[in-house]
């Protein structure tokens, strides 16, 4: 039985030293399989972490640039504004100019005509009046639309020519106004 004992205790031995080794693997083994996937967490997270910084950096890159969008869109809308008030202070300057031009040059005109002059400035008015109605246009009438696509010049010109002839009968019918008699007289000289 003693032999039995030792047989048995050998196989506690035995067992005991195949369970050491299997510690001993287990323990072994295990630091690498840890270390491993540990450092592929790492790696994940270390990927993760630069992509949250890049996500982040692109982020605030994307804001300032709809900042300046908004700023250049609003300088836009400013300088259209100012574009559109100098046309219209333009084309008020170029009016008054051109009335003021007409004026001076009528008075002019008035100085140094006589009452045929007078005459001949009714009656070219009135023809010009006839020829207008008969082509189914009018001689004062104005459209900003056909003089968007004439040169400013031509524009002055047209205006000009529009705004003498009004300043023309204008100055007629005030002669007239003030002195009847003379407008008598010149309507009823004979032209030469």
């Amino acid at each position: 039985m003693a032999h039995n004992t030792d047989s048995t205790n050998d196989l506690d031995k035995i067992q005991r030293e195949d369970h050491d080794d299997r510690s001993a693997n287990v323990t072994t083994s295990n630091p690498s399989l840890y270390d491993k996937s540990q450092s592929l967490v790492d790696i994940a997270n270390n990927t993760f972490k630069e992509l949250c910084r890049t996500l982040e950096n692109e982020q605030s890159k994307l804001m300032e640039l709809e900042e300046r969008r908004k700023k250049l869109q609003e300088e836009m809308q400013r300088l259209k504004q100012e574009i559109e008030e100098e046309k219209h202070t333009y084309r008020l300057n170029l009016v008054e100019s051109l009335t003021e031009n007409a004026e001076a040059m009528s008075a002019k005109s008035m100085e140094t005509d006589e009452g045929s002059e007078i005459k001949n400035k009714l009656y070219t008015c009135y023809e010009a009046d006839e020829i207008a109605n008969a082509t189914g246009t009018s001689p004062a009438s104005y459209s900003a639309d056909e003089d968007d696509n004439k040169h400013p010049n031509e524009i002055a010109r047209s205006i000009q020519k529009k705004l003498q002839s009004v300043v023309a009968e204008c100055v007629i019918e005030q002669c007239a106004y003030d002195e009847p008699a003379l407008e008598t007289e010149i309507l009823d000289k004979p032209s030469t």
